[in-house]
């Protein structure tokens, strides 16, 4: 049976809606007639047809939606077993990006966004992002980031429909090429800043990856754009990582009174959002490292007492930070450092028994990263360092041949390191350094 004939039964057999027709209709009949009438009735009719046949659709539509669910939650549960492991990768990251120099803010997150922005184009049905995760899971990067640059190659040719989106995809492939490509990462996030120039996220990342590579100039532009979009999506930690980039950039640059005024203005938001948020421990450990960069501008301008106090009291911060998670790698290094620009002060100061101390208290830490994780760059040469501030204590203090020992413990890790990383000029400085050294205590 047809459903407009249902509606009408059922109007018929309904007594109280047929009386509302026959009264509405008689009304009609007195200023239009009978047709007028008939016309109503049927407007009537066919208004509850209509709506049955909406609701009708509706529970049609909303099955339909059932059913979706129960596909999306069966391809969700299968990314989910694909993404099991990947929290392992984004620590990994954290601690590996101190390779190429200063950490970049936010990489992290700018990896997780990554995943969750691969696992939805996934569950889409994109199976190169698909193919990636896999990748990813087996710790395969480098074979993942193609698969990254392909889809963001290809929304850039859709640029016209979404520059966001494209800069996005960009800004992914080069939090993916970070893990073993710092060029790639480089031209990918240049690539994003092209694309969408306001967004603080990619700025942020640009900058301290140019930074990293020494193109200051192009580095403080970037720092600068995130702060000038800063009345659009940009945080109070995307502004403070900002200015800790420009001070970077200016004490690079010998501009030292300029440096310290934007580590302070960086360390004015950190204090903040720390008595803010007493218990995130990533705005308490923003706050240690503001503490330490203006003590690395006080010791550069010989205010060494001072400088002291401003890396005790980033010290602090990491105690507290490595003895509440003792299993964060990130945690540890970061007291390590704390130890290491302690040492380097006392020695500065000409108390080498204390800053010896110092020394091995950070020598202590990177040895047992390093053993935990041979193949891990930054805990290596982390431990070659640490060799060789020891063996310049032992110098001063007339230990020679406890000197040669250090700087040739210290010379073998970063040579093994520089094989592997022919490129890195960091490491070929420190073999530089270490060569100097020991030519020096062999003549």
């Amino acid at each position: 049976m047809p459903d407009w004939v249902s509606v009408v039964l059922d109007l018929i057999t309904s007594g109280t809606t047929w009386e509302q027709i026959l009264k509405a209709a008689a009304v009609v009949a007195t200023i239009g007639g009978a047709a007028a009438a008939l016309g109503l009735a049927y407007n009537l009719v066919w208004g509850r047809w209509r709506r049955r046949r909406e609701e009708k659709r509706a529970a049609q539509a909303a099955e339909q939606d059932r059913r979706r669910g129960v596909a999306r939650g069966r391809k969700l549960d299968g990314i989910d077993s694909r993404l099991q492991g990947l929290t392992a990768l984004v620590e990994e990251l954290t601690a590996a990006s101190a390779s190429t120099g200063s950490p970049i803010p936010h990489q992290a997150e700018q990896i997780a966004e990554a995943v969750e922005a691969a696992a939805e184009d996934a569950e889409a049905g994109d199976e190169r992002m698909a193919r990636a995760l896999e990748l990813l899971q087996k710790g395969d990067p480098e074979q993942a980031r193609p698969l990254f640059r392909a889809v963001a190659e290809e929304k850039t040719r859709l640029v016209d429909k979404d520059r966001r989106e494209a800069a996005a995809a960009w800004r992914h492939l080069g939090a993916i090429a970070g893990l073993a490509d710092p060029m790639q990462a480089r031209f990918a996030y240049a690539q994003a800043v092209e694309l969408d120039p306001t967004d603080p996220e990619s700025q942020l990342s640009h900058g301290w990856l140019q930074l990293n590579a020494g193109q200051l100039v192009v580095a403080h532009a970037a720092f600068q754009q995130v702060l000038a979009a800063a009345n659009r999506d940009a945080t109070d930690r995307h502004i403070l990582w900002a200015r800790i980039g420009i001070g970077d950039v200016l004490r690079d640059q010998g501009t030292l009174a300029e440096a310290v005024a934007s580590y302070r203005a960086a360390m004015a938001i950190a204090e903040r959002l720390a008595e803010a948020d007493p218990d995130n421990a990533g705005s308490q450990r923003d706050l240690s490292v503001s503490h330490n960069r203006i003590g690395d501008v006080l010791l550069a301008q010989g205010n060494l007492s001072e400088a002291l106090a401003s890396y005790r009291a980033a010290m602090a911060i990491a105690q507290r930070l490595a003895e509440a998670d003792p299993d964060n790698a990130g945690w540890q290094r970061d007291l390590s450092v704390s130890h290491n620009k302690i040492g380097d002060v006392l020695r500065a100061q000409g108390d080498l028994s204390e800053a010896l101390a110092s020394y091995r208290a950070a020598m202590a830490i990177a040895q047992r990263l390093a053993e935990a994780d041979p193949d891990n760059a930054v805990w290596q040469r982390d431990l070659a360092l640490g060799h060789g501030r020891i063996a310049a204590v032992k110098l001063q203090q007339d230990d020679r041949d406890g000197a040669l020992e250090g700087f040739i413990r210290g010379h073998e890790i970063i040579a093994a390191l520089a094989s592997a990383s022919p490129d890195n000029a960091t490491l070929a400085n420190d073999i530089t350094w270490f060569d100097a050294q020991i030519a020096a205590l062999k003549r």
